[in-house]
């Protein structure tokens, strides 16, 4: 969308490491609304980091990976 500019997507990729699980969470949210492919990478990342650990950061991120096809 109009949104998925390079520097958006730079830092809800950059809010994917970060401690707070809240904040990952939305990063994951809206990169998969916002439907850039190069984030499918980083959220995998993401979910995979927290598989065992964080429910919600897990959730976003699966969903996200739907949006992201």
């Amino acid at each position: 969308g109009q949104y998925a500019t390079e520097p958006v997507i730079a830092a809800l990729l950059s809010a994917l490491k970060n401690r707070e699980s809240i904040i990952r969470s939305a990063a994951a949210q809206a990169l998969g609304y916002l439907g850039s492919k190069a984030a499918t990478e980083p959220v995998i990342e993401a979910l995979l980091s927290v598989f065992k650990s964080d429910r919600d950061v897990r959730q976003a991120a699966a969903e996200a990976l739907g949006h992201l096809g």
